[in-house]
């Protein structure tokens, strides 16, 4: 076996036998920011208090920790494939392929999640077994399924999905047969499909791209990309062009990384280059933030060097900036965006040791573009998918790792449990208000029966202060409290009563 098949193995996670560990490891730490002596006053006053409540405040910890929960598994193992978030809330999985040793085999399967229930059911059979292909859910409510490889063969051949008799039909064929391309939805309702190629050693990367029309089942050509690229990512824009961010270019047994970038316009069907990203990469994901820029994380050099950078796109100035590094180095891994406005990035492998699935989750807010790490997943896994549910959970499905050579098992995230605020105690020093409890972030504020305060965090996620809200108390009477983070998730309300003094 020659190092290049090795390496496409188990694409899109790639295999680094006998490559040198790197370590991108970047943790950082947070310390409080009052003083010596509102410290002090803080610790006296609370100190009973906390001491009573540290079983309590134990337990409530250890509850928020279990932030995933298994359910229903797949009926068959798999990992690359796609899943998708159907109209009715339920989740079609599509494709994939289970290796051991230097034996693949690719399925032409596909699955249904029912979110009401939390099981699986089968939902038919592609005309064609697929990997590394795409899948995007239509205007109408069918799922569009191109392209992809099986075995020795890369496919042109697309077919549709239609949730409402759970039956496959075949649609129109791709001009050129594409694995590890990118497809969009565009703003009118046509699906932009770039790059990719065969699965052949030798085969160059594609620059060409092509257009579906869902009303005529018909690919027409969509121009030239400035580069030949596959294992990249496309990202639909909030004013509707089309951001195609680094990859590769060249072969697989001959590959050539990209700085590059380009731009494409529905309105003129032209491409234009844009902004170079720092570190070119291939593996990694780009996901749309709520204020219009692009977050990408991860990935790789296809060959030894697994990333933890994150860097940010600007379409307003076509440029590209830094986010931070990630608590650890990661690709083939997923990231969502949640209903908070956060960024979900789970699992993956990294080189920690060499090519070893993850199950770390971490979590970016792009309001103070920070990382923090968040609870694990129960399993190992690199090449899964991950879909966000109707009601802003996480559906993570599949993938491989940790021995397994495909996994069935899946595992759901609930954002409202790890992110939300809470009060659990509440007391006044001097003219200071002190608010205790968990989930605050830096941009916390205190809502004094209705009315925000200016607030300061004074201990990481645990407690604010307001200065002078205190002197709003008085003796005896019953206040209400909320807390309101940065993402603009709330806690419950909670009622405070001043002991009388």
């Amino acid at each position: 076996m020659t190092s290049s098949e090795q390496i496409l193995l188990e694409t899109p996670g790639i295999a680094l036998a006998g490559a040198d560990a790197f370590r991108h490891t970047n943790r950082h730490s947070r310390s409080s920011s009052y003083s010596r002596r509102a410290r002090f006053a803080v610790v006296s006053l609370l100190s009973v208090a906390l001491l009573a409540s540290a079983s309590a405040v134990s337990g409530h910890q250890q509850a928020q920790a279990q932030t995933w929960s298994q359910t229903g598994s797949l009926s068959t193992g798999r990992f690359g494939h796609t899943s998708t978030l159907l109209g009715n809330g339920n989740v079609l999985v599509v494709g994939g392929r289970i290796c051991t040793g230097s034996s693949c085999t690719e399925f032409s399967s596909a699955e249904l999640y029912d979110r009401a229930t939390g099981l699986w059911r089968t939902a038919g059979d592609m005309s064609v077994p697929r990997h590394a292909h795409v899948a995007v859910r239509l205007p109408n409510g069918k799922v569009l399924v191109a392209g992809g490889f099986a075995g020795t063969s890369t496919w042109n051949s697309a077919e549709l999905y239609d949730p409402e008799t759970g039956s496959w039909s075949p649609t129109g064929s791709l001009a050129a047969p594409r694995a590890f391309a990118a497809a969009t939805l565009l703003a009118n309702g046509r699906v932009l499909v770039t790059g990719g190629g065969t699965f052949a050693l030798n085969d160059p990367s594609l620059n060409s791209a092509e257009l579906y029309d869902p009303a005529t089942g018909s690919w027409t050509p969509a121009g030239t990309m400035i580069a030949h690229r596959r294992i990249h990512t496309a990202t639909l824009l909030a004013d509707g062009r089309v951001l195609v961010a680094s990859g590769m270019g060249g072969t697989f047994a001959s590959p050539a990384l990209l700085n590059g970038s380009d731009i494409y316009d529905p309105a003129t069907g032209s491409w234009t280059p844009t902004g170079r990203i720092a570190t070119a990469r291939v593996f990694h994901t780009a996901t749309l933030l709520p204020n219009g820029k692009v977050l990408v994380t991860g990935g790789s050099n296809f060959t030894s060097v697994i990333y933890d950078s994150a860097e940010t796109y600007d379409p307003a100035i076509g440029q590209w900036r830094a986010a931070g590094n990630m608590t650890t180095a990661r690709n083939s891994h997923t990231a969502t965006l949640l209903l908070t406005g956060k960024i979900l990035v789970v699992a993956g492998f990294n080189n920690e040791p060499v090519n070893s699935a993850q199950k770390s989750v971490e979590l970016y807010d792009p309001a103070n573009r920070s990382w923090t790490s968040t609870a694990d997943l129960n399993v190992v896994r690199g090449n899964h998918a991950a879909t966000l549910l109707t009601d802003g959970r996480v559906l993570v499905t599949g993938g491989n790792g940790g021995g397994s050579p495909a996994l069935t098992s899946v595992e759901i995230f609930d954002s409202s449990s790890s992110s939300a605020p809470e009060i659990t105690g509440a007391s006044v020093s001097g003219k200071a208000l002190l608010v205790e409890g968990h989930n605050f972030d830096d941009g916390a504020k205190v809502y004094l029966n209705d009315e925000k305060q200016k607030t300061s965090n004074e201990s990481a996620t645990t407690l604010l202060r307001c200065k002078k809200a205190g002197k709003q108390i008085a003796s005896g009477v019953a206040v209400r409290l909320k807390v309101r983070n940065s993402d603009g998730t709330e806690s419950a309300e909670f009622v405070f009563t001043r002991p009388v003094e």
